[in-house]
């Protein structure tokens, strides 16, 4: 028995045992007074101990114990208050049998009650009409056992028979659903009661009381009069208190009988008015408990509902959320092209495109991929409609600001609508893939012009190797000649090794792992210093005060200063000696970077596209480069954060690339 708190912790399956043990001993007692006399010491009119029994036994680890104790109790007691051994045998072996049989059958057909492997007790009418019918079961094995003993005790009529399976019935019907109620309001957590009042309570238990006076004093058959009492409890009250009502005036209805008071009194043979009080009590607590399951089965069903409701409406709210919170567009179109539901990126998206802007799809120019009209009859959500499904498609988007964009659509049918008179409607999702194919075109552009540039020297070098080959194969081969050719070819090789090389830098820029680590730019051991020995800058100048430390990632930020510092001497004014001034001063969480050289300078034209693949300086052309560096430059400055560009040098000489890197979070900041 579960239980919670301090008392739980002292409370033990012992103390259950010992407490069962004494209710039932109690209980037997006083089915024992009721035995009328005859040989053998005669039948109980009433047997409540069969109740408490199927109660020790459900609640207990220990079957085995239990029913050993119920057999063993009802044996000394019978034979302590005058019972045959006969009578005695076959009743504690007709109980015994009995209480097992009920709790099996419980087990079996109610599973989720107290006892029975769950937590609940007579709440709704299935549970009800399998305890009883497991109750019915199992009084009968009892009573059929138990005729043993009648016969042994002299009884020779079957209705002795029928009228021990009734008392037993009766017995475990009155007091096992009042014990097993109040074993779950005590152990459990409380179910939600109805709005009532203590003092309708109160009242109720005193008009009760006035009625069963009346009712069990008055020479005329009044019983009738009890049972709205019994509904208004269920009805208003929770089942346990409609079951201690029941039960309670039940008991009183029976003792009054017994003792010769009341409608049933009116009959002369005692065990016979004493079932019929029994039986009484048995419909005024089913209707109790009938009517108060019927109830709480409809309030728990009632709390699934809202639960359910709860958690559809938090499910669908998630749902909205998260569809607002997609950059792809969701949209629900129905026949007539008229869009019922569009999240925010749908919106935003139809309220940007040109058009009439009106309520259907058709109020808007879309165009296809080749920049043609799309025709009504290819719009996604009809073809959706039509076909059932629209595979992935690019269309055109022209906006009202005149540029356009590219967007991927895919668009799937629903057949059920969005509601029960609503029809199919398509659904739509589209996503914005400018961008994607814009680099697609560059990745095309890219391997188009690198196969380009990767043919022309092998071509060069293949024309040359050709020709020292030719040149040696001859009778009187010329070693000058074919080594001029071979030196030639080598320098192919070259350029090839230097353009594969690039295009390496270019890849690993765009895409390798960065790890980041303190640089010193300035000083001694600086990085630009030592790219400067490296590249044989002739006059490269540094002005940084503290504050010239970054956070980068060493390989791709030399390859920075490198491509810059290279190209410095690459494209050096041969008018005048080369100069490289780097300027580095902190501003905030940035260091900010300057590259000055008075070289060949670049034309104002040039200086955004400079930084593209494959781009170069129309002042640039006489010197062999590939117009990855720059490209490259800009990868690894935006990977940090930063921004890049070039201006002309100080009085339009030469030029200036500024950029900016993290600064180190220990490095000292200076200037503004």
């Amino acid at each position: 028995m579960t239980r919670s708190g301090a008392w739980g912790a002292r409370w033990t399956d012992g103390h259950s045992f010992v407490l069962f043990a004494v209710l039932y001993a109690a209980a037997s007692l006083l089915s024992r007074a009721t035995v009328l006399s005859g040989p053998g010491g005669g039948i109980s009119l009433i047997l409540p101990a069969a109740g408490i029994a199927v109660l020790w036994l459900m609640q207990s680890r220990r079957p085995v114990l239990v029913v050993a104790a119920v057999g063993g109790e009802l044996a000394v007691i019978l034979l302590v208050t005058g019972a045959s051994a006969a009578l005695a045998a076959a009743a504690t072996v007709a109980t015994m049998v009995q209480t097992a049989t009920i709790v099996a059958l419980l087990r079996r057909w109610v599973p989720g009650a107290l006892g029975t492997g769950g937590e609940g007790s007579i709440h709704s009418l299935p549970v009800l009409m399998r305890g009883t019918g497991s109750v019915a079961l199992g009084c009968t094995s009892g009573a059929l056992l138990g005729a043993i003993g009648l016969w042994a005790n002299g009884s020779q009529s079957w209705t002795d028979v029928v009228l021990l399976f009734l008392r037993q019935f009766c017995g475990v019907m009155i007091v096992a659903p009042v014990g097993h109620l109040t074993w779950e309001h005590f152990t459990q957590p409380r179910r939600p009661r109805p709005q009532t009042s203590y003092v309708e309570l109160a009242g109720l238990w005193l008009v009760t009381a006035v009625v069963y006076g009346w009712v069990f004093t008055s020479p005329l058959p009044t019983a009738f009069a009890v049972i709205p009492l019994t509904i208004w409890c269920a009805v208003r009250f929770s089942t346990y208190a409609a079951a201690i009502h029941a039960t309670t005036f039940g008991s009183v209805a029976v003792v009054l009988t017994l003792l010769g008071r009341g409608d049933f009194s009116v009959i002369r043979d005692l065990p016979i008015a004493a079932i019929h009080a029994q039986g009484f009590t048995i419909v005024v607590l089913m209707t109790a408990l009938v009517l108060g399951s019927v109830r709480d089965q409809r309030v728990d069903v009632l709390e699934r509902l809202v639960r359910s409701e709860a958690t559809a409406a938090a499910r669908a709210g998630l749902l909205l959320a998260m569809n607002q919170a997609m950059d792809e567009g969701l949209m629900l179109v129905d026949a007539s092209g008229t869009v019922l539901q569009a999240n925010d990126s749908a919106r935003a998206m139809l309220a940007r495109l040109s058009g009439a802007g009106g309520p259907t799809t058709a109020d808007y120019d879309l165009l296809r991929t080749d920049g043609s009209p799309l025709p009504p009859a290819e719009l996604p959500s009809r073809r959706a409609l039509i076909d059932g499904h629209l595979p992935t498609t690019d269309i055109i988007l022209p906006l009202k600001d005149g540029t356009r964009r590219v967007a991927t659509v895919t668009a799937t049918r629903l057949p059920d609508g969005i509601d029960a008179t609503s029809g199919p409607v398509a659904l739509l999702v589209f996503r914005d893939v400018t961008a994607e194919r814009a680099e697609s075109r560059r990745l095309a552009e890219f391997a188009e012009t690198t196969a380009h540039d990767l043919r022309s020297p092998l071509t060069t070098v293949r024309g040359w190797a050709s020709m020292a080959s030719t040149e040696l194969t001859k009778d009187a081969p010329s070693i000058s000649r074919a080594n001029d050719l071979v030196t030639k070819a080598m320098t192919g090789v070259t350029r090839l090794g230097e353009l594969i090389d690039e295009m390496l830098d270019h890849a690993l820029a765009e895409g390798a792992e960065l790890h980041l680590e303190p640089l010193e730019l300035a000083g001694p051991d600086g990085l630009v210093d030592d790219l400067a020995d490296l590249l044989a800058v002739p006059d490269l100048t540094v002005h940084a005060v503290r504050g010239h430390t970054v956070l980068g990632d060493e390989r791709a930020v030399r390859q920075v200063f490198a491509n810059l510092l290279g190209n410095a001497v690459k494209y050096a004014d041969p008018a005048r000696p080369l100069a490289v001034d780097v300027h580095v001063r902190r501003r905030g969480s940035r260091v900010l970077v300057e590259v000055t050289d008075n070289g060949r300078g670049i034309a104002e034209a040039d200086r955004e596209t400079v930084f593209d693949r494959f781009e170069r300086s129309s002042s640039a052309a006489a010197v062999v480069g590939t117009g990855i560096g720059l490209s490259v430059c800009r990868l690894v400055v935006e990977r940090h954060g930063g921004t890049i560009r070039c201006t002309s040098g100080p009085g339009g000489i030469g030029t200036t690339f500024s950029f900016d890197l993290p600064a180190a979070e220990d490095d000292v900041p200076t200037g503004p």
